[in-house]
């Protein structure tokens, strides 16, 4: 996981698997990071060697959507805001 800034915050080994993963906006050490969009880089290796590298879809509920300038502009839990051009997918849950 990277921080807005490109840092990265949190690594995890994940099993082959379609199951989706939760994450508590937490680093390793458990103290709450700031409100913020996260980016979630999935790295594939075998023997070593890259073999993928991918960013991985991320899903929030929206609270509110806002006209600004102009452009559609969702508020999600945690009062993170993105313009809804941004969005690839919904699902409903």
């Amino acid at each position: 996981m990277s921080d807005p800034q490109g840092n990265e915050v949190q690594r995890y080994n994940i099993p082959n698997s379609a199951d989706a993963l939760e994450w508590a906006g937490t680093p390793s050490d458990g103290t709450p990071l700031p409100s913020g969009l996260y980016h979630f880089q999935v790295v594939s290796s075998a023997n070593g060697a890259l073999v993928l590298a991918g960013t991985a879809a991320t899903y929030s509920r929206v609270q509110e959507v806002r006209s600004e300038n102009g452009q559609s502009v969702l508020v999600l839990n945690g009062g993170v805001s993105l313009l809804a051009s941004d969005v690839s997918a919904l699902r409903e849950g």
